[in-house]
């Protein structure tokens, strides 16, 4: 490809995102993103100079990712090879679930509630942790907590750990283990946190494609119903918590709007103290359960 002025491969680029986010502030973000990604420059320095022209390689790897996210649905953080989450740089590859919005917002609202309980020192288990996102943050807040991050899949839990090198931090391991499985005899947290596959089969025939296609299913599907892993970890968690104080969570779980059994069978396992939260979408999206002594 020859030079091409900025303002044409972004106008170019616009208009074939547009046809496949279908959104048009989203296209033109996607658009900015891929620019700034292949250029190295942020948004205002290519603002400055929009009538200049990139280099023949540059315009070259820029339709190569074009390509990538309109033709073959490839996620933008795919692409790009990292997500930013709750002040971290999370490394993420297919197909190792991307890290959402709402579960940062989800995450945001519990290192806050800690905060305010002046907590410091304490553990955390954090199932089903994928690219380590979750219990990363949390490590990174609370310098002095310890977090374990378990995964079933090898691919998530070794770029978990690249992610734990990335952003410097010690206070966090990760173990692969089928949820409970692996963990160290007698082992113990004061509190539990998942964003658990929590979607049904009917659910995820209707996902996007670039969710379909690239992300790993295992990671999004629970059984028929949805429901697989809230069972799992509510009729276990008993078994390694240290119950101190009802004032703070003891479990914090992502759901999904299509949730409604969770009230159910919270009652049946006599989980009495739990509050549901919204998120800023106004979706039914995170499960806090507060134990008492």
């Amino acid at each position: 490809m020859k030079n091409c002025m900025i303002s044409e491969l972004l106008k170019d680029a616009y208009s074939q995102l547009l046809l496949t986010c279908g959104d048009k502030m989203l296209a033109e973000q996607e658009a900015w993103w891929l620019l700034q990604h292949i250029t190295g420059k942020n948004r205002s320095e290519l603002l400055l100079d929009k009538y200049a022209k990139i280099p023949c390689e540059q315009a070259d790897k820029f339709a190569l990712l074009l390509d990538q996210r309109v033709v073959q649905n490839k996620p933008l953080s795919y692409i790009l090879g990292y997500v930013p989450f709750c002040d971290l740089n999370i490394l993420i590859e297919p197909p190792v679930l991307i890290p959402r919005p709402e579960t940062e917002e989800w995450v945001c609202w519990l290192i806050s509630v800690l905060k305010v309980a002046g907590k410091k020192n304490f553990s955390v288990l954090d199932l089903c942790c994928g690219s380590g996102c979750i219990g990363l943050a949390v490590a990174k807040a609370f310098h002095q907590s310890h977090v374990f991050g378990i995964d079933i899949s090898e691919h998530a839990i070794n770029l978990s750990k690249l992610n734990k090198i990335e952003n410097q931090l010690n206070n966090i391991e990760f173990i692969q283990s089928d949820m409970f499985e692996n963990l160290p005899e007698n082992f113990t947290c004061d509190l539990i946190v998942s964003n658990p596959p929590y979607l049904s089969a009917d659910e995820y025939v209707c996902l996007d494609a670039d969710v379909r296609l690239w992300e790993d299913k295992n990671a999004l599907v629970a059984g028929d119903a949805g429901m697989k892993f809230y069972e799992t970890i509510l009729l276990q968690a008993s078994k390694y918590l240290n119950i101190y104080s009802s004032d703070i969570p003891s479990i914090v779980l992502e759901i999904g709007p299509a949730q409604w059994f969770i009230e159910t069978l919270l009652q049946d396992l006599n989980y009495e103290n739990f509050e549901i939260y919204n998120d800023m979408h106004g979706r039914r999206r995170w499960l806090a359960i507060f134990v008492k002594k």
